[in-house]
């Protein structure tokens, strides 16, 4: 019995780690995302003032929790080719 009580305080405690260790990864995901998603915005914005007309859209314009748990939560699209083709 005794032995059986350890083993179960271990993996109370091995559990605690791994729900510790995910919630560090996901807050590490989400930083990366919110930064990568500051250098897309920033070079867009960049780009965006050397052409004469605007072209470049990043979408989401800002970036949300809820857009991170997409596969491809960040898009760069070309506005005049949007515009310029039919619906």
């Amino acid at each position: 019995m005794a032995q059986l009580a350890l083993a179960i305080e271990a993996l109370g405690e091995e559990e605690k780690r791994l729900v510790d260790e995910s919630a560090r990864v996901e807050q590490l995901r989400l930083s990366g995302a919110q930064e990568l998603h500051t250098i897309c915005r920033g070079f867009i914005d960049a780009l965006n003032l050397k052409l004469s007309r605007p072209a470049l859209m990043l979408d989401p314009r800002r970036i949300f929790r809820r857009y991170l748990s997409r596969r491809n939560s960040v898009s760069v699209s070309n506005q005049s080719a949007r515009q310029a083709s039919p619906d």
